[in-house]
């Protein structure tokens, strides 16, 4: 059985610790299992431990670089997970490795549908107002269901109010091209025309 000749903290990440077997290095844990393991020099390992310390080397070394992937703005859980699938391309255990990341990362609330969504229509309200039927559109992509979006939409400005503030930032354009940006923005014909002609009353 390979025995641990040395546990050597990370120069670059000093949470990681390098384990070394039979003085040669086989791969890196997270202190945090180090302790849990109760690993240290001297201790013989089976092939099954072996087996499921490098799966949890693994698993924290892929948690990491998802919180990292989380640091920079809110992420829906389908993207977490579409994340992961990158990471885990075409290896075998990747299903059962992202549902155990994804569990412990709502566990610690790094990940949760209804926050993000709140995020997501609050950013686009007050930076870039749009329908909602397009914000709709958008959060469907990001694996919301529908439920939650209409639990979010409707704590949020309505179709009128939005248009109306889009509106009144872009009055400066003519009205054709002012038409064609509110119709990007998913607001139909109809509600633009509306919109347009009690602005001129």
């Amino acid at each position: 059985m390979p025995i641990i000749t040395r546990l050597k903290a990370g120069q670059r990440d000093p949470t990681r610790v390098n384990l070394y077997l039979d003085d040669q290095f086989a791969f890196s844990l997270s202190a945090e299992v180090v302790i849990s393991q109760s690993l240290k020099v001297g201790l013989n390992l089976t092939t099954l431990e072996l087996t499921t310390l490098r799966s949890m080397g693994e698993e924290e070394r892929l948690l990491a670089k998802i919180l990292n992937f989380l640091s920079y703005r809110p992420r829906s859980r389908r993207e977490v997970e579409d994340r992961l699938k990158k990471y885990l391309y075409k290896q075998d255990n990747q299903a059962t490795t992202i549902a155990s990341i994804l569990e412990r990362l709502e566990k610690l609330n790094y990940i949760d549908d209804l926050e993000f969504a709140t995020w997501f229509v609050e950013s686009r309200m007050n930076h870039s107002p749009r329908s909602t039927r397009l914000l709709t559109s958008e959060l469907i992509q990001k694996g919301i269901d529908r439920s939650t979006i209409s639990q979010v939409l409707a704590s949020f400005a309505n179709n009128s109010q939005a248009l109306t503030t889009l509106i009144n930032k872009k009055s400066h354009l003519q009205e054709d091209k002012l038409i064609s940006h509110l119709a990007r923005r998913g607001f139909s014909y109809s509600e633009i025309k509306d919109a347009l002609s009690k602005k001129a009353e």
